[in-house]
């Protein structure tokens, strides 16, 4: 006997939740467009951030039901906004930024970034974290030389979006 339509879902997620949710989101998505195309008469462009904004609602609530550690995790601009203007952007920078960050995330801080400003890693957290980091500095000490940093600032002026772009004059 074939299963019902929410046991076979419900198998497919236990063999495959990648598959299965990719599918489920597309469908889902070009199903919310289309309807808020029609509905509200939206021109293309805003039925497709009106199916973007429900993606993303429902993959937060999937991720939260799923129980990942990653459900809260906020989002991240590129990496390569950690590099300094006018510098080189290589694999090697944008791999010691992605790992300098992921030992503060895992470290539990949730706003941050890490500048790389040559060797030098720059710390950006919170000024409400920073006795959290002074606590932790030998491990983030560690950590980030083994990274293939040979220094490790605090910014004091904690963490600001944007902060790269302070000081230039347009």
């Amino acid at each position: 006997m074939k299963p019902d339509g929410l046991e076979w879902s419900l198998i497919k997620i236990s063999d495959s939740f990648i598959e299965q949710t990719n599918g489920i989101i597309y469908n889902l998505s070009e199903t919310i467009q289309a309807k808020t195309a029609i509905l509200l008469n939206l021109p293309d462009i805003l039925a497709n951030l009106s199916g973007i904004i429900l993606i993303t609602l429902f993959a937060f609530l999937l991720s939260k039901i799923l129980n990942l550690k990653t459900f809260n995790k906020p989002s991240f601009p590129c990496l390569a906004s950690r590099i300094p203007y006018n510098e080189l952007i290589d694999k090697e920078k944008i791999l010691m930024a992605d790992r300098a960050e992921n030992i503060l995330y895992e470290m539990g801080f949730f706003q941050y970034r890490v500048r790389i400003i040559g060797k030098t890693a720059k710390i950006e957290i919170l000024p409400n974290d920073f006795q959290k980091l002074i606590n932790k500095k030998d491990e983030i000490l560690k950590s980030f030389f083994d990274i293939g940093f040979k220094d490790v600032l605090l910014d004091l002026k904690g963490y600001r979006q944007g902060s790269l772009n302070e000081g230039i004059i347009n």
